[in-house]
């Protein structure tokens, strides 16, 4: 009987050791993948826009013409550059600086005028009408005698006209001489024009425009001072007794 119960424990044996043999394991490693996102906040800054304002000039510029040359163009001017203050008016100042004549940088440079300080508020009026400038002057015949020769009288309006076309807004210019177009060229020994950027076009006067002296149609029954065409009908010390009449110069 003991040979029986060998064989079983060998039996027994043999199995365990079959079960605890060498065999392959498989091993399954599994992998976790971990993904971090960074978020990145962008902080942008917005820069207001400026609110000072750029201040307004103080200064402007404008330009005086005057005689240049060596005389043998008597309409030769070139324009001088003044600075003038921005708030007055560019066109009525450039006419007023331009009576007062060349300083003496400009001499220097070879500019040349009839005007001069002498001549300083030489001009009454300037108005305008639509495209239309009127220059009225004083009577400034005696300080610009040399001003009616013909080279003399060519000269002036070069330098008027200069002066008034810088301006884009000037289509027209007629002068005058305390009123009259007639006084004016009468004295300078032409017939009343007005100017063009194209030259000189006759103009176009009323009757009483055309009418030398201190006018035809007085206010009252009292002159006052002034230059006056008439005649004298009665003569007494309390006063004198006019017949007012009106004198025409130019084209009929």
């Amino acid at each position: 009987m003991k040979p029986i119960r060998l064989f079983a424990w060998l039996v027994l044996v043999t199995l365990v050791t079959a079960a605890c043999g060498s065999g392959t394991a498989n091993t399954t490693v599994t992998s976790s993948t971990s993904t971090t996102t960074t978020s990145s906040t962008s902080t942008t800054s917005t820069i207001p826009p400026s609110t000072s304002t750029t201040p307004p000039p103080v200064t402007q510029d404008v330009e005086v013409f005057f005689a240049t040359g060596d005389g043998s163009n008597c309409a030769e001017v070139t324009g001088f550059t003044r600075s003038v203050a921005a708030d007055l008016d560019p066109l009525t100042t450039a006419l007023d600086l331009l009576v007062l004549g060349p300083n003496a940088e400009e001499i220097s440079s070879g500019a040349g005028s009839f005007f001069s300080a002498e001549t300083d508020g030489a001009i009454r009026h300037v108005r305008t009408s639509e495209d239309e400038l009127v220059v009225d002057f004083r009577d400034v015949r005696v300080a610009l005698s040399n001003a009616s020769t013909s080279c003399g009288s060519e000269s002036l309006l070069a330098q008027l006209n200069g002066t008034v076309f810088q301006f884009d807004s000037i289509e027209r210019v007629r002068y005058e001489l305390e009123g009259s177009c007639d006084q004016f060229f009468n004295w300078l020994q032409r017939e009343c024009v007005e100017y063009t950027r194209l030259g000189p076009e006759p103009a176009d006067l009323s009757t009483n425009e055309r009418a030398l002296g201190s006018g035809c149609t007085p206010d009252s029954d009292v002159l006052g001072d002034g230059r006056w065409f008439g005649f004298v009908v009665e003569a007494e010390q309390a006063g004198v007794g006019f017949d007012l009449a009106c004198w025409f110069e130019g084209s009929a």
